[in-house]
């Protein structure tokens, strides 16, 4: 056995990580959007915390558990979506999470029309009574670095039925505040970052609703619901993209459902086995295993 080899083996045979049965992953992992407000109008949904990048590592026969998080329901019983993840049998790399979008808030006393916290925050909504400004949701909860979303717009209460959705907070950029007496806030835009690129916008914000207004608040890409105007219902998000739901419409309009979300791994090593049946391909000499559904690898 030549010397290089022969002291690979021996490195590996006490238990040290080598080239010889490491493998480097790089990730993308999006979490479920969340749903618009309702009843009585709504904020947008935030989008799923998005998080990517490259540099882990796993241990030959170590068993990568992937995790995709649902969106939130949406009707007039609206929720926040849920968490994605990759977690490592033998705790080779640190678990990776993304957390769900937050749900946009509805028209009830405070603090019921706050947009809620989450990967991404939802957008706010007036208070019953109270004219003025209702904050959206913080994005980026919990905390993460690089961030993984970004806050919900703020909502508007001016008198009367004159009220507005702030639009809920993207993974590439925050949630549109409303504008008093005009339109409903947009969603903030989704995100394609590297080594994903294909994967475009992905975990935007849904659109705030207008219920009394002309103009409701539009999608935050493709992958997001828009808000409703009047008496309408909330656009849901798309399937495996993680974007926001739309706020839904005045007298029970419901609101938008979130979007899925999606992990995709690429591995320097072909995986033995894996289940939950994700799309398996070759991506620039790398081993590209998409999951639009929970499941496992093992390496």
């Amino acid at each position: 056995m030549p010397l290089i080899s022969a002291l690979a083996f021996s490195l590996n045979s006490y238990g040290f990580a080598g080239a010889a049965n490491e493998v480097s992953i790089e990730y993308l992992v999006v979490a479920g959007g969340g749903a618009g407000g309702a009843p009585a109008g709504g904020g947008g949904g935030g989008g799923g915390g998005y998080r990517t990048g490259t540099g882990l590592l796993a241990k030959i026969g170590e068993t990568i558990t992937v995790t995709v998080g649902a969106g939130g329901s949406g009707a007039s019983s609206p929720a926040n979506g849920a968490a994605s993840e990759i977690e490592f049998s033998l705790g080779t790399s640190p678990t990776i999470t993304s957390a769900g979008g937050g749900k946009g808030g509805h028209y009830v006393a405070a603090p019921g029309d706050l947009g809620h916290d989450g990967g991404s925050g939802g957008g706010g909504f007036g208070t019953a009574g109270v004219p003025g400004t209702a904050e959206g949701g913080s994005g980026n909860i919990p905390n993460v670095s690089p961030s993984q979303g970004n806050d919900g717009g703020d909502g508007f209460h001016i008198s009367g039925s004159k009220v507005m959705g702030g639009g809920g907070g993207g993974a590439g950029a925050v949630g549109v505040d409303a504008v008093p007496g005009g339109a409903a806030g947009a969603g903030g835009s989704g995100s394609s970052g590297a080594p994903f690129t294909p994967l475009l916008m992905s975990a935007g914000g849904g659109g705030g609703a207008s219920p009394s207004g002309t103009s409701a608040g539009s999608a935050g890409g493709s992958g997001a619901g828009a808000g409703a105007i009047g008496n309408s219902a909330g656009a849901n998000a798309s399937d495996n993209q993680g974007g926001g739901g739309g706020g839904g419409g005045h007298s029970g309009g419901p609101a938008g459902a979130g979007g899925s979300g999606r992990v995709v791994l690429k591995l320097s090593s072909e995986a033995t086995s894996t289940d939950g049946s994700p799309t398996e391909s070759e991506d620039g000499g790398l081993f590209k295993y998409d999951f639009t559904g929970s499941g496992s690898i093992v390496l």
